[in-house]
């Protein structure tokens, strides 16, 4: 079997590599659809659920503090990335509204969570923190309704 020559060998893996590179970055620059949308409205939706079960557990003193902390951490990473993700996004045309409507509730549940962490210890704070969580997992379902509806 012949073999090529090393210019040719590193040619064609840089060309590799660059087309790999080029389908990241277009499956990145494609538009958000409603479906997608809808998706990330309830993983946000389920995150702020969690998050406001989770202040209530621990407000009851039912959550270790190690638990608590690490569980916590956790999730607010994972709103961080669903909130780069959404403040990344090109809406199709007609989404515009809807999908800043979607970031908006994103970045205040990203400050909810983090203030969530500020009250670890404070039953009223923890109180405060899961109605404001109650009441963002209520409009992100109304949201994910919406979009839900005009997809009918």
């Amino acid at each position: 079997m012949r073999r090529r020559p090393l210019w040719i060998q590193s040619g064609i893996a840089a060309l590799t590599i660059a087309g790999a590179a080029a389908l990241v970055i277009a499956s990145q620059r494609r538009a958000t659809d409603r479906t997608q949308l809808k998706i990330a409205a309830s993983d946000l939706h389920s995150s702020a659920a969690e998050a406001r079960l989770l202040a209530e557990e621990r407000r009851e003193g039912r959550l270790p503090a190690l638990y608590w902390s690490s569980h916590l951490d956790m999730l607010r990473e994972s709103m961080r990335d669903q909130q780069t993700s959404l403040d990344r996004a090109r809406p199709k045309p007609g989404l515009e509204a809807m999908l800043e409507d979607t970031r908006a509730l994103a970045r205040a549940l990203s400050a909810a969570a983090e203030a969530l962490g500020a009250g670890d210890a404070d039953n009223a704070k923890l109180s405060q923190a899961e109605a404001q969580l109650d009441g963002l997992a209520r409009r992100l379902h109304d949201l994910v309704e919406r979009l839900e509806q005009a997809s009918a």
